[in-house]
């Protein structure tokens, strides 16, 4: 399960920091949800407070975030 399509949907409900293949990073993100089906090419995230859909092919790797808060309310 180290794919990262496994790494994904082991991380959902979590902050997350992704690097992408353009070199880009997006930290202190949520990880909403990942792509279920190969057919469903995007994970969602909220970065800055904002829905982002990252395109599974453009993300070059996903860890926890821990440095992000909690959202427990």
């Amino acid at each position: 399960m180290d794919s990262l399509r496994g790494r994904l949907a082991a991380l959902v409900g979590r902050d997350v920091s992704l690097a992408l293949v353009d070199g880009r990073r997006l930290d202190d993100c949520w990880l909403v949800s990942q792509p279920r089906a190969r057919r469903v090419g995007t994970a969602w995230v909220v970065h800055g407070g904002e829905d982002v859909f990252v395109p599974v092919e453009a993300i070059a790797d996903v860890w926890e975030d821990s440095r992000a808060r909690s959202r427990a309310a």
